[in-house]
């Protein structure tokens, strides 16, 4: 994930999944994997981003820790400690509340139901990683361009590291001789009749296709 601070997204600092790496490094083609320093990265990184990183590097730390009384929040991956007299988790960050044990919505003196069999997991596995797919979006230099990336906050045309303008609702490349004209700009637009992709797209409305499209 590459995220320009000019509410594009682009840049060339990538935040990779915590069971890979936990430390931004350098991304020099020479093989240096040098790490970047807390002030370096506040003025590189937008400051969602820079909390969303410093969030992973937080619940890493906490789960390498082994702390028998740590509960995590199904919602929002927050953590925190809870007494094991205590069943119901209200997460601190989000307040959202589960059940320590299967981590489902609390159910009082109810047992927690049965665990996943292997063709639940499979078929959640697959819900949410068609929901993942309907939000990431390839370079449309591909092969030549491999990145991926996901929408962080911005208009909808997006700046691919390798300079690529690309539209994120459509996909296609925009052509620097188009540039903003690729989309409409006139307020409370259907775009059915102008035939253009809308600059702005709501995040409640974008989570929600891809929800639809993962539950198809």
């Amino acid at each position: 994930l590459a995220v320009r601070g000019d509410g594009d997204v682009g840049g060339n600092t990538e935040v990779k999944r915590p069971a890979v790496v936990t430390e931004l490094t350098c991304l020099h083609g020479d093989g240096c994997n040098s790490g970047f320093k807390h002030h370096q990265l506040s003025r590189a990184l937008p400051v969602k981003i820079l909390r969303q990183y410093e969030k992973m590097r937080a619940n890493v730390s906490l789960e390498a820790a082994d702390i028998p009384d740590l509960c995590q929040c199904p919602k929002c991956d927050f953590q925190a400690i809870l007494p094991l007299s205590e069943t119901v988790f209200v997460c601190p960050e989000c307040s959202h509340r589960s059940c320590r044990r299967c981590r489902s919505e609390p159910h009082g003196s109810t047992p927690c139901p049965p665990p996943e069999d292997g063709a639940q997991t499979k078929a959640r596995t697959r819900t949410e990683e068609a929901r993942t797919n309907a939000l990431l979006r390839r370079c449309p230099r591909y092969p030549r361009c491999k990145r991926r990336f996901v929408r962080e906050d911005g208009c909808n045309k997006m700046t691919c590291p390798c300079g690529a303008w690309v539209c994120y609702v459509c996909r296609a490349e925009i052509p620097r001789s188009v540039g903003y004209d690729h989309f409409c700009r006139t307020p409370h637009c259907r775009h059915k009749k102008c035939g253009k992709c809308p600059l702005y797209w709501g995040f409640e409305e974008e989570r929600r296709e891809a929800r639809l499209i993962a539950e198809a």
